[in-house]
């Protein structure tokens, strides 16, 4: 029978074993509950920089320590793609 748990899971990738299976362990103290990467697509748990909720993608798991898409840094733009966008809307 599956355990109740009363918090979301903070999930850290780790190394299992002599062989390295790749497991994510949840890192909450106390919590004793681990899964396989291919397991835990699609399944919630708390964002490692703003400890909200959030839903696991598959982008999310090459990451040790998976965080939400709102706290994930987005690559500035060049400023010069920037104007030639604004030349092409202002003529359209």
């Amino acid at each position: 029978m599956a355990k109740k748990y009363n918090h979301f899971h903070k999930y850290k990738r780790t190394k299992l074993g002599d062989k390295g299976f790749i497991v994510y362990r949840c890192m909450v103290p106390g919590c004793s509950h681990y899964l396989r990467k291919e397991l835990l697509v699609g399944s919630l748990c708390q964002c490692w920089r703003c400890e909200e909720p959030m839903v696991i993608t598959s982008y999310m798991l090459r990451l040790a320590r998976p965080h939400c898409v709102d706290c994930t840094k987005k690559k500035k733009v060049d400023k010069k793609i920037d104007k030639l966008t604004e030349l092409f809307e202002g003529t359209v």
